[in-house]
């Protein structure tokens, strides 16, 4: 806990550096944006990652809802500020910018929003193929560049061959490359952003109603004491009973509340239930059936072409000879076959007297 703190600290002292010096303009676009200055954008989301995933105490108290809340709100402007400036220097590619689009609108048709979701889950995994090939380049230049450092003491002919080699092996990154590499983990930061936002912002509304029951159940007390119709702690027990009251009344007012919510849940359970249609619900429209359905006769096409294509070709690389052949050990085989399985063979049942 005390090193996420620090690390979160640390990310606040770096965006105010980063301001200080003025490192981005909202002046400037991503003609102006310096390959060496692009890894400072992702540290808000850094700060709003680790901030989404800080823990809350559990120790029963009743300020858990709020301190979580109070985390989320510190989230919630980090990821508008990442995506803003991902959006002002053009990095958040054309699913993101269509994705901060639906988020800033509100409500998305449920087909749009799965559909955003398959096409950002195949985004996702192009933009991490290549940034795993880009970094194993890196990694694999970076070895050579050590391997030529320890044997530069060597003659100057193998100092030199192994130069080569690791120009023709690729090499550092060059500058087009180097940005191009911050350019796709930008992307892919900002995919990821636009997720954790939709949920911390769902989160949020949950923890402001759960924070506002637990403000009004710390305002309105304990309940009754329990101790009224008891006779108080006797002289030897040294006041002991106090702190064990306060702990059964905090404990019966937990328990009232979780009464209430079973019961408002019964009822709107019931309340489904009355209106709940008789039979299974379609899980997909009849367009989308259609489409399976289509999809699934394009391959069975696409196959049975490339089998007689197969075929084809197969009968094309035969001689006359070998082809005759081949036709007359199919025409016995047919033969045999009627042979062995005369006219009516095997309707029998079908027939009582026969």
């Amino acid at each position: 806990m005390c090193s996420l703190i620090g690390a979160i600290t640390l990310l606040l002292r770096t965006e105010s550096a980063i301001e200080s010096f003025g490192v981005f303009s909202a002046n400037e676009d991503k003609d102006d944006l310096a390959t060496g200055d692009m890894k400072y954008l992702l540290v808000p989301f850094y700060r709003a990652s680790l901030l989404s995933a800080a823990p809350v105490p559990t120790d029963g108290g009743s300020g858990a809802s709020a301190a979580r809340l109070a985390a989320v709100n510190r989230a919630l402007p980090a990821l508008g500020a990442f995506l803003q400036r991902c959006e002002q220097y053009g990095l958040l590619g054309a699913l993101g910018s269509s994705g901060l689009e639906v988020a800033m609108g509100g409500a998305v048709d449920p087909t749009a929003r799965r559909n955003f979701k398959v096409e950002k889950f195949k985004r996702e995994r192009a933009l991490n193929g290549a940034l795993g090939a880009l970094e194993a380049r890196r990694a694999a230049a970076a070895a050579q560049e050590d391997e030529a450092s320890s044997s530069a003491s060597a003659s100057t002919a193998a100092a030199a061959s192994s130069a080569g080699a690791g120009v023709g092996g690729g090499g550092p990154l060059d500058e087009e490359d180097e940005r191009q590499l911050w350019t796709w983990r930008l992307e892919l930061a900002a995919l990821q952003a636009l997720d954790l936002q939709a949920a911390l912002r769902q989160e949020a509304e949950l923890l402001q109603h759960a924070a506002a029951r637990e403000a009004a159940a710390a305002a309105a007390g304990p309940g009754p004491s329990s101790s009224a119709g008891r006779p108080g702690p006797s002289a030897g027990s040294g006041g002991l009973d106090g702190p064990d009251d306060v702990a059964k009344a905090a404990l019966l007012a937990r328990l009232r509340d979780i009464c209430r919510d079973l019961d408002g849940n019964r009822k709107e359970q019931m309340r489904r239930d009355v209106f709940k249609p008789g039979h299974i619900l379609p899980t997909m429209t009849v367009e989308e059936a259609g489409e399976i359905e289509h999809r699934e006769a394009m391959e069975r096409e696409e196959r049975q072409r490339r089998q007689e294509e197969k075929e084809r070709a197969r009968r094309a690389a035969l001689d006359s000879d070998e082809e005759d052949a081949e036709d007359k050990a199919q025409q016995r085989a047919r033969d045999d076959w009627r042979d062995a399985h005369p006219r009516g063979y095997g309707n029998s049942k079908l027939r009582p007297c026969g």
